[in-house]
């Protein structure tokens, strides 16, 4: 186990993972001898002890990653302003176009 310490101490590791349907002893183990964190993370969502659904599951793990990565929570792409007011405005535009040079109607046909 020392051999693992000093490597995770050498690369600056600041987490590790475990499957808690594996159990954490090990994990634990490492991460306080590293003076680092062990984080759970579900390879499956079986035996799940809270009966969670398959995205329940993996949006727990998503969280996380998260936290072992120290990332910030950070907004989709879909939920920004400027890019709601750009995609209002080009949907509008192609609307307007449509209606205008294509004889008064929104869509002739659609492809599926």
């Amino acid at each position: 186990m020392a051999k693992v310490v000093d490597q995770i101490k050498s690369e600056g590791v600041s987490c590790i993972f475990y499957d808690p349907l594996e159990g954490d002893k090990m994990a634990q183990a490492v991460a306080n001898e590293a003076d680092i964190q062990a984080l759970p993370l579900f390879y499956t969502f079986e035996g799940d002890s809270e009966s969670r659904d398959y995205v329940t599951v993996m949006k727990a793990n998503l969280e996380e990653l998260k936290k072992g990565f120290k990332m910030k929570a950070s907004k989709q792409i879909s939920e920004s302003l400027p890019i709601m007011i750009l995609l209002t405005l080009s949907g509008g535009f192609m609307d307007a176009y449509s209606y205008l040079c294509r004889g008064e109607v929104f869509c002739k046909c659609a492809d599926g």
